[in-house]
C-alpha cells in the first residue's frame, strides 16, 4: 500500500512540473499508437475474414488440384494457426515490415514507395486547390451573411460536400472524359491534362468544406469582436480583417486545415481507382482483389498512420497558436 501511494505521488509530482500541453500530447501520442493497433488487428482479421483466400485467387476456380493448394498456404504462411499469424504479425508491425506481396513477389514497403508519389502529389495538388477555393469562398460568404445568396451558395456547397468523392469522380469522369471528351479517361503521370480531373474533383469537394467552416468560424467570433468601436476609431476595414478577424479566426482554420490535408490524404484512395492513377489507391483495390493479405495490410495501415498524424498535428498546431486551449487544458 505504501508503494502503491508512493507511485501515485510521484506521478501526480510528475503531472504538475510537465507543462499542460505537453502532458496532452504525449496522452495523445499514446492513443495514436492504441488505434494504430485497433486499426491493425481489424485490417488483419477483416481480410481473412473475406471469401476466398489468396490461394483460391491465384489459382482461379478451375485449378484446385491438392497438392498445389497445400504447397501455396505453406509458401504463403497460410497453414500456420491463425494465432501465430497474428503474433508474427504484431512482432514485426513495429518495424514496419509487412512481408512480400503474395501476387507480386515483391516487398509491401517497395511497392508501396513505388506508388506513393503519385498519391502525395494528388493530395497537395488537391489541398492546395482546396485552400485556394474554400478560404476565399468562405471569406465572401461572411461579406453576405445571412442573405439569399449567402444561402443559396451555402446550401450548394453543403450538396457538393455531402457527395462521396468517387461518386463525385464518376459523375465528373462520365461528363468530361465519355460525353464531351474534353479529357482522357485513364489518369496517371501521362499528361498534365490526365491530372486536372481528378485534383479539381477532390480539391473542390475539401474546397466546399473548408468553405462552410470557415465561415462558422469567422461568424462566430464576429459578436466576441467590437468592430463598432473600431470603425469608429477610424480603422480601416482591411485592417480590422487583418488584425483583428483573421488573427483571432487563425488557429481554427489552420487547424481545420490540417484536418483537410488529412482527408485529402485519405480521400484520394478511392479517387486515384476512378480515374485508374498508378497510386496507393489503385495498389488497395489490387490487394482487395487478389487477396493479397500482406499489401492490403500494409497498405490500409499506412493510410490510417498517416491520418492519424496529420490529425495529431493539427491538434499541436492548435495548442501552439491558440492560447485559450493552453490555458484550458491549464486550468484543467
Amino acid at each position: 500500500a505504501h508503494s502503491r501511494r508512493s507511485f501515485c505521488e510521484m506521478r501526480r509530482s510528475d503531472e504538475r512540473t510537465m507543462p499542460p500541453f505537453i502532458l496532452v500530447i504525449a496522452k495523445r501520442v499514446v492513443r495514436m499508437v492504441a488505434m494504430i493497433w485497433l486499426i491493425a488487428t481489424a485490417v488483419f482479421f477483416a481480410g481473412r475474414s473475406l471469401p476466398s483466400d489468396p490461394v483460391t485467387a491465384t489459382l482461379g476456380p478451375g485449378l484446385r488440384d491438392p497438392d498445389t493448394v497445400r504447397a501455396l498456404r505453406h509458401s504463403y504462411g497460410l497453414d500456420a494457426p491463425l494465432a501465430s499469424q497474428y503474433a508474427n504479425f504484431l512482432v514485426r508491425l513495429p518495424r514496419g515490415q509487412f512481408g512480400l506481396s503474395l501476387t507480386t513477389g515483391v516487398p509491401v514497403k517497395d511497392e508501396i514507395g513505388a506508388r506513393l508519389p503519385v498519391s502525395l502529389l494528388l493530395a497537395g495538388l488537391a489541398f492546395v486547390f482546396a485552400c485556394l477555393f474554400g478560404l476565399p469562398m468562405g471569406g465572401y460568404l461572411v461579406s453576405v451573411a445571412d442573405t439569399r445568396r449567402d444561402a443559396t451558395i451555402t446550401a450548394a456547397l453543403a450538396a457538393v460536400h455531402s457527395v462521396p468523392v468517387y461518386v463525385l469522380g464518376i459523375g465528373v469522369l462520365y461528363l468530361f472524359s465519355y460525353r464531351l471528351a474534353w479529357f482522357p479517361v485513364l489518369g496517371g503521370r501521362a499528361t498534365t491534362q490526365s491530372w486536372i480531373l481528378p485534383v479539381t474533383t477532390l480539391g473542390i469537394s475539401l474546397g466546399a468544406y473548408l468553405a462552410r467552416l470557415t465561415r462558422q468560424t469567422v461568424l462566430g467570433l464576429l459578436p466576441r469582436l467590437n468592430l463598432l468601436a473600431l470603425h469608429s476609431f477610424g480603422i480601416p476595414a482591411r485592417w480590422i480583417w487583418l488584425g483583428h478577424i483573421l488573427r483571432n479566426a487563425a488557429p481554427s482554420v489552420v487547424t481545420t486545415m490540417s484536418i483537410v490535408l488529412a482527408y485529402a490524404l485519405a480521400g484520394n484512395m478511392l479517387l486515384e481507382a476512378v480515374f485508374s492513377m498508378r497510386g496507393v489507391g489503385q495498389l488497395l483495390a489490387r490487394a482487395v482483389l487478389n487477396r493479397d493479405y500482406p499489401l492490403l495490410q500494409g497498405v490500409a495501415i499506412w493510410i490510417a498512420t498517416a491520418f492519424l498524424l496529420l490529425n495529431l498535428t493539427a491538434e499541436i498546431v492548435a495548442l501552439v497558436l491558440d492560447p485559450r486551449i493552453r490555458g484550458g487544458y491549464a486550468a484543467n
